[in-house]
């Protein structure tokens, strides 16, 4: 149930996740960031960014983008709706000590032999807004009480694609079927 797209793996790319206000042609503002609170969330990509750099360590490390489609949509003026969408970067380890594995699996009664294993898992997470109300970041995560159906028509971030001045990342990618390979194009 998954495509492979195999691009060169980039190395030494530094990405910020940050993310500016969404909005459409007509100017309308999109809340693109989840909710507050306990959402079902359902892993539909992966993306390689190659070696990057631990800002803890100084070393050169292999990290992985992961992304969820949650059960809470962006609503567009035309009145379609697509699901809300979240990544988490991190690095590329099953070891029961590293963050993916105690903070997200783990908690969520998930066991996995390979990273591919992680497309179409399930599981809770709950948002909260950092002091300063500038960011949204996973707080907690439980088992899924109502696993989310394969999403379609939802496109992987752009910044997968390419960075903010537009050059290709050549980041690998798997995501699951109906997830979109490309940039969006512009509405």
């Amino acid at each position: 149930h998954t495509q492979h797209t195999q691009r060169p793996t980039a190395t030494g790319v530094h990405m910020s996740l940050f993310t500016k206000n969404l909005t459409e042609d007509n100017g309308t503002k999109i809340n693109y960031k989840p909710s507050e609170g306990w959402v079902e969330a359902r892993i539909i990509g992966l993306a390689d960014l190659g070696e990057q750099e631990n800002k803890h360590t100084n070393k050169m490390q292999p990290k992985v983008s992961v992304l969820f489609a949650i059960n809470q949509n962006l609503e567009f003026s035309d009145g379609s709706l697509s699901p809300k969408l979240h990544t988490e970067k991190f690095t590329v380890s099953l070891d029961e000590k590293s963050n993916l594995v105690k903070k997200y699996l783990a908690p969520s009664g998930i066991s996995i032999e390979s990273l591919d294993a992680l497309i179409g898992q399930n599981l809770k997470l709950k948002f909260k807004k950092s002091d300063d109300g500038n960011y949204i970041n996973v707080a907690n995560v439980d088992e899924a009480e109502n696993p989310l159906a394969a999403v379609s028509g939802v496109y992987v971030p752009k910044w997968w694609i390419e960075d903010k001045d537009g050059v290709e990342t050549g980041f690998g990618l798997m995501v699951e079927n109906g997830v979109i390979e490309t940039l969006m194009p512009k509405k």
